[in-house]
């Protein structure tokens, strides 16, 4: 149904001049995304919708601060943007009841009901407020069945645009069967003038919002096997960052189409959409559909805003830290510049950004509500002082600096990493404890940066080692154990680099024993060089060395055979140059407990009684110097 705006007709008793107590409606957000499973961060979140909710969720009339806008015509939404999940089929080391899943979920229902009932306290009941969800990539670690018995059961509408229902009959029966779950979500917020038009006999006016969700078509290259029966348009086993337009023309024209005909529907309306897929695909959502109001993106971490048209396609950061705020005003009582009442614009009218972080040592913390929430459920798993699940120790005081290992997202990706090196040796060692599993003489480890997510300290909790491989999803962060050459090895590490040096958002294999030379690798594939990328490679003579005094790095030899453990969902790349060839021999070990990254880091650990720092940590793998930008 077409709207029509108020006339000087309809309200003859008016005068043409605006009459700015003749507001009309208002919709307020609050947005996140890539939470991540974060249970660390919903205290401070709290403490930062609490000081400063009140900026945007308000009954505040813009043209008329002194004027207030009635409660039923103030809609209000908590939106999040996709990856509210990660990892979420790893159970607690003393908990094997539940899965992380059901603390993380739990944590999101619980911090957006909380947001929800002080926005009740401040504006009334009478307030409408309404939560919303898209799905991220990290969304699916756990299965695609175990997050749709999430979301059927839960207070969140989940939409969903660009599913392939036709490849996703399951999901198509769900939505049959639970209203919670969509591809748009139509909102109605009633003007605030209704009762004059029921007084007059007139059709009463709503003012619309459409909001659309929109998820990564990457899901087969970042969940391989996990998703069964959930399919999107335009599925690809390519990153997100090698997706061009024309890899995406099925959901460009989804989107393109449902916003055309919403927008034919209602004029002044406004669209939002939810989108996990990273800036660079948003904006090609907002070039097919320059209708859209506002683009609330995720799975890029980046915490940025950018204008483009009329769309404003606004970054969301990660882990519960950035929280968004906006308020669209429907003014649907207007003057032009002849003097004629006309229908009005939608107004951005107030916006604000908040940081949880900030509150990081603030003192209300543990009177928080959710902080109660933590303590109640989640208190043994998280308590590393009279629970830990790992000790890490360092006593030598010449290596002072490695007491903590930090986790630096752009260092675990592309450069040389104390962490990662930390993290594959120990993998590395525990492997060679086990020959019967393993076999003998396991030349190297290497783990996927992208899984590593968190850092290691002297004391770790359950909750702590379950985020330190918190990237991929249970089942795929199994091992394989087999062999190669030489040259084998070089071109998987060189093909690897190279996609690192493209964008060092792609993964990169680290490696335990290995040292690589990425600027030479560097100078290689941009042709100022003519060596062959085997000579960037060195290998550690492991009979040489001794735990406290690594040996020194060898050359790797073309034709000899190289034992290594690499992670099995590398092996599901297909596209990969070197996978076809190699995946044949390698497989998964028989035993079920010593199989995954966490399995053997916590094995590591527990007959060790911890883990001391060895120099390994401190060495140099890979060598490469970046060049900073020079001030101007």
């Amino acid at each position: 149904m077409r709207i029509s705006p108020i006339t000087a007709c309809s309200y003859n008793n008016l005068s043409t001049k605006r009459n700015v107590n003749f507001k009309s409606a208002i919709f307020a957000c609050a947005a996140m995304s890539d939470s991540h499973g974060d249970t660390k961060n919903p205290p401070k979140a709290e403490l930062a919708l609490n000081d400063n909710y009140k900026k945007v969720f308000n009954d505040i009339n813009p043209l008329n601060p002194e004027d207030k806008v009635k409660p039923s015509s103030i809609y209000t939404a908590f939106l999040h943007s996709g990856d509210f999940l990660m990892n979420g089929a790893v159970k607690g080391y003393r908990d094997k009841t539940k899965c992380s899943a059901d603390y993380q979920f739990a944590a999101l229902e619980k911090l957006s009901d909380i947001f929800g009932k002080r926005i009740k306290e401040s504006l009334g009941d009478e307030v409408v407020y309404k939560k919303f969800l898209t799905l991220g990539n990290h969304d699916f670690d756990g299965t695609d069945k175990a997050l749709w018995g999430y979301l059927k059961n839960s207070k969140f509408t989940t939409v969903v645009t660009n599913i392939d229902l036709e490849k996703s009959p399951k999901v198509k029966q769900l939505m049959n069967e639970n209203n919670n779950i969509v591809t748009k979500q139509i909102i109605s917020i009633p003007d605030d003038k209704n009762n004059i038009r029921r007084e007059n006999g007139e059709e009463e006016l709503f003012h619309k919002v459409m909001i659309l969700g929109v998820t990564i078509p990457s899901i087969p290259f970042y969940n391989p096997t996990l998703h069964p029966d959930t399919h999107f348009m335009d599925e690809s086993n390519k990153k997100d960052v090698k997706l061009t337009k024309k890899d995406l023309m099925k959901t460009l024209t989804c989107v393109s189409k449902t916003v055309k005909e919403f927008k034919a529907e209602n004029p002044n309306g406004a669209v939002i959409v939810m989108s996990h897929t990273g800036n660079n695909i948003s904006n090609m959502i907002r070039n097919a559909a320059p209708g859209i109001n506002f683009i609330f993106n995720g799975h890029d971490h980046e915490n940025i805003v950018r204008h483009v048209g009329k769309t404003t396609i606004q970054s969301l950061g990660q882990n519960n830290d950035p929280i968004k705020f906006f308020k669209l005003f429907f003014d649907d009582f207007s003057q032009d510049e002849y003097g004629n009442i006309t229908g009005g614009e939608l107004m951005v009218i107030d916006k604000s950004s908040t940081y949880s972080t900030k509150y990081a040592n603030d003192t209300r913390l543990n009177s928080t509500e959710m902080q109660r929430w933590i303590n109640e459920n989640l208190a043994k798993d998280d308590d590393a002082q009279n629970y830990p699940a790992m000790w890490y120790s360092c006593p030598d005081p010449k290596y002072a600096a490695y007491k903590t290992l930090k986790y630096d997202e752009h260092q675990v990706r592309a450069l040389n990493s104390p962490l990662a090196n930390f993290l594959t040796s120990s993998i590395a060692s525990e492997v060679r404890r086990m020959p019967d599993l393993y076999g003998k003489d396991v030349a190297s480890v290497a783990l996927q940066s992208s899984v590593i997510r968190s850092g290691i300290q002297e004391k770790m909790s359950n909750m702590d080692m379950i985020r330190i491989f918190n990237g991929l999803g249970e089942s795929l962060s199994t091992l394989s154990v087999g062999h190669v050459t030489g040259d084998e090895l070089a071109g998987i590490i060189a093909e690897n680099v190279f996609s690192n040096l493209e964008s060092d958002r792609n993964t990169m294999l680290q490696w335990s024993d290995v040292q690589i030379n990425k600027d030479m690798l560097k100078d290689i594939k941009e042709g100022k060089s003519d060596k062959n990328p085997i000579e960037a490679i060195k290998m550690r003579n492991l009979k040489t060395e001794t735990a406290m005094a690594p040996s020194t790095w060898e050359a790797v030899e073309p034709d000899k055979e190289y034992k290594i453990v690499l992670p099995t969902k590398y092996l599901m790349k297909d596209s990969l140059k070197y996978v076809p060839v190699i995946k044949d021999r390698f497989h998964v070990v028989e035993d079920e407990n010593y199989r995954t990254m966490s399995q053997l880091l916590r094995s590591l650990n527990d007959h060790n009684g911890g883990i001391t720092f060895r120099p390994k940590v401190a060495e140099e793998r890979v060598i490469y110097h970046e060049v900073q930008d020079s001030e101007e």
